[in-house]
């Protein structure tokens, strides 16, 4: 689920080197590397409650907010970011 938003962030990339001033350039840098930041930390917590349970099936994961404390927070920043909420970089 998490990868299918990367299309919307290649579209982005494809607009920005289109329109091709210095400072769309500029900024297409930038989204690659917030996208980057955020995705990783993303797949990252995904990882950890893999690892954690020893199962995908989101049915059998409930009540990990107690347990995975430090991956909650972490996957809440990431999705502030992946929001763009300021001050965190995102798309």
């Amino acid at each position: 689920m998490l990868a299918y938003s990367t299309n919307v962030v290649l579209g982005m990339l494809v607009l920005l080197l289109g329109i091709g001033s210095e400072l769309a350039l500029v900024s297409a840098f930038l989204l690659i590397i917030a996208h980057a930041f955020y995705k990783a930390a993303l797949f990252m917590v995904v990882g950890n409650i893999d690892k954690a349970t020893g199962t995908r099936d989101i049915r059998l994961l409930r009540g990990l907010k107690s347990v995975l404390v430090i991956s909650l927070i972490a996957a809440a920043i990431a999705a502030l970011s992946k929001s763009g909420i300021p001050p965190l970089w995102g798309s």
